[in-house]
């Protein structure tokens, strides 16, 4: 399950309204935003001692961002987690998207590539045993100005995607027939 997409704002998870629904669906792996609390970490063990727990690296990118300042940007979060065991991190969020970074801190696959190998070189320098992970991309074909094609990322980021531990992958689905009137 992804967790929280605003990190809770840095909150400890709120398992009130939802633990009996997060206990009754028996969860085996979460993923957490670096901006998360570390407190969430225990409150999912509680839930299941045995959960797989990721972190995403991630920080707004509005603006041109290099590999070392995202990297210093993240540094603290590693430390944080890595003090609760978690060695499992994605390295960013969909990164052929225009809010992602795409056409303002690269401008295709191969150059997300380089950027990418430099910031697994600094993570690998100070952190060697956490397993980095290819950030999942948003899936689909190209938008204009919006989106670069997923397939065409992949294929020019593939120094990168080769340098990683483990590769994330994002599925999204449309209820079709729910969201279709003339389906009904």
């Amino acid at each position: 399950l992804h967790g929280s997409a605003d990190g809770n704002w840095g909150n400890p998870m709120n398992w009130t309204s939802n633990f009996e629904i997060a206990k009754k669906a028996k969860l085996e792996a979460y993923k957490l935003l670096s901006n998360d609390s570390e407190i969430s970490v225990d409150l999912l063990y509680d839930l299941n001692p045995e959960m797989f727990i990721i972190v995403r690296l991630f920080r707004g990118m509005d603006k041109k961002v290099t590999a070392k300042e995202f990297y210093n940007s993240q540094r603290d979060s590693i430390i944080r987690f890595l003090s609760k065991g978690i060695l499992w991190f994605e390295l960013h969020n969909e990164p052929n998207l225009r809010n992602e970074g795409m056409w303002v801190s690269w401008d295709s696959g191969a150059e997300f590539s380089d950027w990418l190998l430099e910031l697994i070189d600094l993570i690998r320098a100070d952190f060697s045993a956490l397993k980095l992970g290819y950030p999942g991309l948003s899936p689909g074909h190209k938008l204009i100005r919006g989106r670069y094609s997923a397939d065409k990322f992949y294929l020019e980021s593939k120094p990168a995607l080769d340098s990683c531990d483990w590769v994330g992958v994002h599925c999204y689905w449309y209820n079709w027939v729910c969201n279709n009137p003339s389906n009904r």
